[in-house]
C-alpha cells in the first residue's frame, strides 16, 4: 500500500549524505574510449559514476579540483584528475559531506562506481489508498543495475513495491549485454517474478610467442604484468589489438576478434634480431674487446646472442701486435672466427766466463737475474745487455732481436783482483786494510795494488806486512805475532799451598812462574784447614811480580734453625741443638739438622769472605714423608688447611645444606690401607678378595680402632681416621682444588675404579690417577670410613672451625663409593652410614696423623 503525498508545506527533519559503496569497475570504457575527458595536463580524467535519485548536487575535488560534472539519468558523471585523493558533496537541503577519501587509489582514464545515500525528509500528508504491487527481479550472474522507466532502482537480486501500473524495464551489468522489456503491474497478477540470465559480452585470448616464451604483452596500448605464454582477463567482445616485445627480437603485432564467452588463440612468432659469434685467439691470455667493450677469458670466447649488424672485434696483448678488424652478424647467423697475434718480441740466453753470477742490466736497468740465465719476450730492435760482478770489470754488449727470434749471447769478463794466502798462529786474528777477515786463516781475493796484512792477538805484539797484490796471481803469507810476558813470585806461611790462576793450578808455594802472559789474573792460594786467599793481581811485560801472604786458620759462625731446638750435628759429631755458635775451620763441612721427621742435610763452605750466618726451615709439616712398619712402608701425603664449602645442594637430601668449613693442617694416607699393612700389624687379613697391594675389606670401625692402637704402638705416632670434613676437604684438593665433581676430575673415569671399569672387582691401590694433593682412590675402589657419627642434625649445624662430628649416633659415615658403585655415587660429597661394628665386604679406610702438626 502506498500513500499519496499533497502539496502541503515540507519540514526538513535532518540533513545528510553518505557513500554506501565505491568500487572500480575495470571492465567499463567509458572513461578510456567513449566519452573521454583530459586534464590540465593533457591526460584522460577517471570518471565517478555517482548513484543517486536526487539533484542539485554541486562537486568540490580538493587541490586537483573536478574537470567536469554532469546529470545522467539515476546517477551524476563526475571527472577526476588521476591521483585525486578526496571529493566534497554539497547540497542545498541535504548537507555537505566534506573531504570523503577514495578508499582505493584513482587510475589514469578509469571508471568507479559511487552509491550515495541520503537523509531523510518528513513531510505532513494525507493518507489514501493507491493500489500496489511487488515486482521481484533475480539475475545471473548477480549484481546486475536494475532501471525501471529509465530509473537506477537497485542491483539484483532486487525487490520494491510499487503502483499498478505499465512499466519499461532494463538490467544492465558491465561485460554483459543488457536485457530490456516492459511489464504491466497489477495487485490482481499478484507479485512479479523475474529470472533474468545475462549473456556476456566478453571473452578471453590465449596469447603464445615462439619460439622463445616470456615476452611482454601489450593488449590495445596497454601493458600487462603477466609474460608469454599468458591468459587474459576478460576482455569485451569485438576487436583487439595483441603486440609482444622481447629483448633480441624484432616486435610481433596482431589482430584478433574477441566473441561471447570464447577464448581465442593468438600465436605471435617473434623473430630474431641476432646472431651468434666465436672467436678462437692465441695466445689464450689475451685481451678481447668487442666494440670497445672488454670480453670475458674465455678461449674460446662464445656469444651466444649478439645483436645483428656491424660490430669491432679487437685483441691484443702485450708484446704483441694487435688484431682489429670489422665483422658483420646477419639475422640467425652462427659465425666462427680464429685470430693468431703475431709476437712482437724475442728471447736472449745469458752465460758469463770465466764465473757465472753476474748480475744481468738491460738497457741499463737491473732484472733481478745472474748468468746464466734467459731474458723472454724483449720487445723486438736493439737492447744494451750488461753484467756487473764483483772482482770483475763491468761488460757490456748490444743485441738486434728480431720478431720471435731466440739469441744466445756469451760475455767475458776481465778480472780485477789477484789472491792473498795468509796463516798465522792459533788464536790469533787477520786482518786486511784495518778489516778484521778470520782467525789464523784466510784465503781470499783483493783489488790488485798494495794491500797491509796483519795478525793481531791478545797480549801479542801484532805482526804486520804490506805486499802488492797482482791481477791473476796467488800471493802466500806467514804472521807471526810475539807474546807479551813477565814471571811472577809467591811465597806463603804456612807453605805448600795450592796456587790458582784464573782457575788453572799452577802448583804449591813457594814458586816462581815464568813467561805468564801479561794482564789481569785472578789469584787463588789454598790449604786444607786454612782460609782461601782471592786477590786480583796484573802481570806486567818484562816484570816479576812478588806475593808473600799468610793464610787464615778458621772462622767463627753461627747455626739457626725455625723452629728452634733442631738437633745439630757437624761432620758426623753431635753439637747440641740450634741455635748455636762456634769456631770452623776453612773448608767444607757436612751439617746435619733434625726436627722429628724434617731433617736435612747440607754441605757449607766456610771461607775468610763468606757467610758467617747459616739458617735452615726445620719446619716438619709441609712436606710427605714415608713410615715403614717391619719392611712394609706407607706414605703420607701433607695437607695445608684452609676453608671450603662443604655438600652439595643439588646432591642427595643428606649432602645439603652447602655450608663453609675450615680445617687445620693435616697428613692423610696417600692410598688407603693396603691388605699387606693390615696383616704385618694384625697378623691376620680379613679381606674377600686377597692381595697384598689391594685394600684391606671386610674391616668395621671397631675393628679399625684395634689396628690404629697397634700401629701407634709400632711407630711412636698417633695416628687414627679422619673426620668427615677432613676426608672432603682432601678429596675436593685442599688449597689445589679445580672444583671437580670427583677426587681429582670431572672424568670418573681418569680417577676411579667403579661400576662401568673396575671389571666387578677392587683393584690394586695407586693405581689410576690420583686428585691435586697426590692422593689416590678417595673415589671409588672401596667405601672409606670415617671418624665421625652419622647424624643429620648436626651435619646441618655443625661447627666452622674443625668440626669434630657428632657426640653419638646410631652409625658412622663412610665415603668414596665403591668399586660396583654408580658414578653419582662416587661424588666427593656422597655420604652414607654404616653400623661401626658391621664388617662389610666393600668397606676399607685411610688414616691420617695430627699430632705432629
Amino acid at each position: 500500500m502506498l500513500l499519496a503525498i499533497l502539496a502541503l508545506p515540507a519540514i526538513l527533519l535532518a540533513q545528510h549524505i553518505s557513500v554506501a559503496s565505491f568500487r572500480a569497475l575495470p571492465t567499463d570504457m567509458t572513461a578510456r574510449i567513449t566519452d573521454p575527458v583530459k586534464d590540465q595536463n593533457g591526460d584522460k580524467c577517471a570518471l565517478i559514476k555517482v548513484v543517486t535519485t536526487e539533484t542539485d548536487f554541486a562537486w568540490e575535488g580538493g587541490m586537483l579540483g573536478v574537470m567536469k560534472a554532469e546529470k545522467k539519468k539515476g546517477e551524476y558523471w563526475v571527472y577526476v584528475p588521476y591521483g585525486a585523493k578526496k571529493l566534497t558533496i554539497k547540497h542545498d537541503k541535504l548537507g555537505v559531506l566534506r573531504n570523503y577519501l577514495y578508499p582505493e587509489p584513482i587510475e589514469e582514464a578509469t571508471v568507479y562506481e559511487m552509491v550515495l545515500t541520503t537523509g531523510k525528509v518528513t513531510t505532513i500528508v494525507e493518507e489514501y489508498e493507491i493500489p500496489t504491487q511487488w515486482v521481484i527481479i533475480e539475475s545471473e550472474p548477480a549484481g546486475a543495475n536494475v532501471y525501471l522507466n529509465d530509473q537506477h532502482k537497485g542491483v539484483t537480486p532486487f525487490q520494491l513495491e510499487m503502483e499498478e501500473g505499465h512499466y519499461t524495464y532494463r538490467i544492465d551489468m558491465p561485460l554483459y549485454h543488457p536485457e530490456a522489456g516492459v511489464f504491466d503491474l497489477a495487485e490482481a497478477d499478484g507479485k512479479k517474478r523475474m529470472n533474468i540470465s545475462l549473456k556476456p559480452n566478453f571473452g578471453y585470448v590465449q596469447i603464445n610467442t615462439s619460439p622463445e616464451s616470456g615476452a611482454t604483452v601489450y593488449i590495445d596500448g596497454q601493458l600487462k604484468p603477466q609474460k608469454s605464454p599468458m591468459k587474459t582477463d576478460r576482455l569485451k567482445s569485438g576487436t583487439h589489438h595483441v603486440k609482444v616485445e622481447k629483448s633480441m627480437f624484432y616486435p610481433a603485432e596482431q589482430e584478433v576478434v574477441v566473441e561471447d564467452g570464447q577464448t581465442i588463440t593468438a600465436n605471435l612468432v617473434l623473430k630474431p634480431a641476432f646472431g651468434s659469434l666465436r672467436i678462437s685467439y692465441s695466445p689464450t691470455d689475451a685481451s678481447v674487446y668487442l666494440d670497445g667493450k672488454l670480453m670475458n677469458a674465455a678461449n674460446p670466447l662464445t656469444l651466444d646472442r649478439i645483436n645483428s649488424g656491424t660490430h669491432t672485434l679487437r685483441i691484443e696483448k702485450q708484446m704483441y701486435y694487435t688484431d682489429e678488424q670489422t665483422i658483420s652478424i646477419a639475422d640467425g647467423e652462427n659465425k666462427d672466427i680464429a685470430i693468431e697475434l703475431k709476437p712482437a718480441f724475442g728471447g736472449v740466453y745469458i752465460s758469463s766466463s770465466p764465473e757465472s753470477g753476474a748480475k744481468v742490466l738491460l738497457d741499463g736497468n737491473p732484472t733481478g737475474k745472474t748468468t746464466p740465465c734467459t731474458l723472454e719476450r724483449l720487445s723486438s730492435g736493439e737492447h744494451t745487455i750488461s753484467l756487473q760482478k764483483e772482482w770483475y770489470q763491468p761488460s757490456a754488449r748490444r743485441i738486434n732481436l728480431k720478431d720471435g727470434e731466440s739469441a744466445n749471447l756469451e760475455i767475458v769478463m776481465q778480472p780485477t783482483f789477484g789472491t792473498v794466502e795468509a796463516s798465522t798462529i792459533e788464536g790469533a786474528d787477520i786482518y786486511v786494510d784495518g778489516e778484521r777477515k778470520s782467525s789464523e786463516n784466510w784465503n781470499g781475493r783483493l783489488i790488485a795494488g798494495f794491500h797491509t796484512i796483519e795478525a793481531r792477538k791478545d797480549k801479542h805484539h801484532s805482526d804486520k806486512q804490506k805486499t802488492e797484490v797482482l791481477v791473476g796471481e796467488t800471493h802466500p803469507l806467514s804472521l807471526h805475532p810475539q807474546p807479551k810476558q813477565g814471571n811472577l813470585k809467591i811465597v806463603t806461611n804456612p807453605f805448600d799451598a795450592q796456587i790458582s790462576l784464573n782457575g788453572t793450578d799452577y802448583g804449591l808455594t813457594p814458586n816462581t812462574i815464568k813467561d805468564l802472559l801479561i794482564g789481569d789474573y785472578q789469584l787463588s792460594l789454598s790449604k786444607e784447614g786454612y782460609g782461601t786467599f782471592s786477590k786480583t793481581i796484573s802481570i806486567a811485560e818484562g816484570e816479576t811480580l812478588e806475593i808473600n801472604e799468610e793464610l787464615p786458620s778458621g772462622k767463627e759462625i753461627t747455626i739457626n734453625s725455625e723452629p728452634s731446638g733442631a738437633t745439630l750435628s757437624i761432620d758426623g759429631q753431635n753439637y747440641g741443638t740450634t741455635p748455636w755458635t762456634g769456631t770452623l775451620a776453612f773448608g767444607s763441612h757436612n751439617i746435619k739438622l733434625q726436627n722429628g721427621k724434617k731433617i736435612i742435610n747440607e754441605q757449607i763452605t766456610i771461607s775468610q769472605n763468606g757467610q758467617s750466618s747459616f739458617s735452615y726451615d726445620v719446619s716438619e709439616f709441609g712436606e710427605n714423608f714415608t713410615e715403614t712398619v717391619n719392611g712394609i712402608s706407607f706414605t703420607m701425603v701433607a695437607v695445608k688447611g684452609g676453608c671450603f664449602n662443604m655438600g652439595n645442594n643439588n646432591g642427595r637430601g643428606n649432602e645439603k645444606p652447602v655450608h663453609k668449613v675450615c680445617v687445620d693442617d693435616f697428613y692423610m694416607g696417600e692410598t688407603e690401607v693396603t691388605q699387606a699393612l693390615w696383616e704385618e700389624v694384625m697378623g691376620y687379613n680379613p679381606s674377600p678378595y686377597k692381595e697384598e697391594y689391594l685394600p684391606v675389606m671386610r674391616v668395621s670401625w671397631n675393628d679399625i680402632q684395634e689396628f690404629l692402637q697397634e700401629l701407634n704402638i709400632l711407630t711412636g705416632e698417633t695416628y687414627g681416621l679422619p673426620t668427615e670434613a677432613e676426608w672432603e676437604y682432601a678429596a675436593r684438593g685442599g688449597l689445589k682444588s679445580k672444583g671437580y665433581k670427583y677426587a681429582g676430575s670431572d672424568n670418573i673415569d681418569d680417577i676411579a675404579w667403579y661400576a662401568d671399569n673396575s671389571g666387578g672387582k677392587p683393584n690394586a691401590v695407586g693405581t689410576t690417577n690420583p686428585n691435586e694433593l697426590g692422593l689416590y682412590d678417595m673415589s671409588g675402589n672401596v667405601r672409606e670410613w670415617c671418624n665421625d657419627w652419622n647424624n643429620a642434625s648436626y651435619y646441618r649445624i655443625s661447627s666452622q672451625n674443625n668440626p669434630p662430628g657428632a657426640s653419638s649416633g646410631n652409625s658412622r659415615i663412610l665415603r668414596g663409593g665403591y668399586w660396583s658403585d654408580n658414578a653419582d655415587w662416587c661424588t666427593v660429597s656422597n655420604r652414607i652410614g654404616g653400623k661401626q661394628d658391621y664388617a662389610g665386604d666393600t668397606y676399607g679406610f685411610r688414616i691420617v696423623l695430627r699430632s705432629t702438626l
